[in-house]
């Protein structure tokens, strides 16, 4: 990959050099930006996380020092924004954990700060999830649910876990404990709207 030799290329170079090359007026934001660039563990990555310094962003820089070691990596990059925006689909859905909590004396501080604990990120899964069809998505969010409840029965301060409720790309589904869809239930935005 032109990104991997990219990244030792730039290991490899004389720092300064380089830095005039690819325009930055000072040799320290260069280093900070190869930082982020070694970081990064694959092109998607490194694009995702936006990178920006006032003399490149994250695209851009990739743009100058392929250019600058005589690379093409335009089609590295048009797959890697494919892949984003695939990615970038999933934002805003998540698995919320149902539970038998009834509140007595709690403090809603408390209960507010442990909220976090009723939501499964896809994140974690969303490479599994990309480019599959609704179907197959369904299955792998499943058999997630279904080995989330068998490590863990119980939430602190919520309580034993009686389901689950996913928002998936707009679209809300109940399952329960065993990872089966209990009910599909399809809400769009409008709806909650009343005129």
């Amino acid at each position: 990959m032109i990104y991997e030799q990219i990244k030792e290329l730039t290991l490899n170079s004389d720092k300064k050099a380089l830095s005039k090359a690819l325009g930055y007026a000072r040799e320290k934001n260069f280093s900070s930006a190869l930082a982020d660039l070694q970081r990064a563990n694959s092109l998607d990555e490194f694009i995702s996380r936006g990178h920006f310094d006032w003399s490149h962003s994250s695209k851009t820089l990739i743009l100058a020092l392929s250019e600058y070691f005589g690379f093409n990596i335009e089609d590295e990059l048009n797959a890697a924004k494919i892949r984003y925006d695939e990615r970038a689909k999933f934002r805003g859905s998540y698995i919320y954990i149902d539970t038998n909590f009834k509140r007595f004396n709690e403090p809603i501080f408390a209960l507010a700060m442990a909220q976090y604990l009723r939501y499964i990120s896809l994140t974690p899964f969303l490479d599994e999830l990309c480019f599959k069809a609704l179907d197959e998505q369904l299955k792998i969010i499943s058999q997630v649910v279904k080995d989330y409840y068998h490590k863990t029965k119980s939430l602190p301060v919520f309580g034993e876990i009686t389901g689950f409720k996913l928002c998936l790309l707009g679209k809300n589904y109940t399952l329960d404990t065993d990872g089966n869809f209990v009910q599909k239930e399809i809400f769009e935005a409008s709806a909650w709207i009343k005129l």
